[in-house]
C-alpha cells in the first residue's frame, strides 16, 4: 500500500468480513471524512451474527453533534441493558 493514507486503501468487507459480536454503526450525514455509502456498504456485507445496526445522525459530521451525542449515548445505555 503506497501513499499517505494507506488506510484509504483497505477494504474492510474483504479484510474484515466477519465480526462475532454485536456491532453498531453510528455516521453523520454532513461527514466529508468518512462517506457514509462506504460505511453503509461495509455494513450491508459484514457478516455479524450476534447482531448488527446502522444509525444516521442528521446534525452530526465527523464530530457528534451535542443532540446526537446525548442521543447516542441513551441509545448505547438502552442496547447494553
Amino acid at each position: 500500500m503506497g501513499g499517505p493514507y494507506p488506510y484509504a486503501q483497505i477494504d474492510f468487507a474483504v479484510t474484515i468480513p466477519r465480526v462475532d459480536i454485536p456491532v453498531i454503526f453510528i455516521h453523520g450525514r454532513e461527514d466529508v471524512h468518512v462517506y457514509g455509502d462506504i460505511v453503509e456498504e461495509f455494513y450491508r456485507k459484514l457478516d455479524a451474527p450476534q447482531g448488527k445496526k446502522f444509525i444516521w445522525k442528521d446534525k452530526s459530521s465527523h464530530m457528534f453533534h451535542r443532540e446526537d451525542a446525548e442521543a447516542n449515548e441513551q441509545t448505547l445505555i438502552c442496547i447494553l441493558e
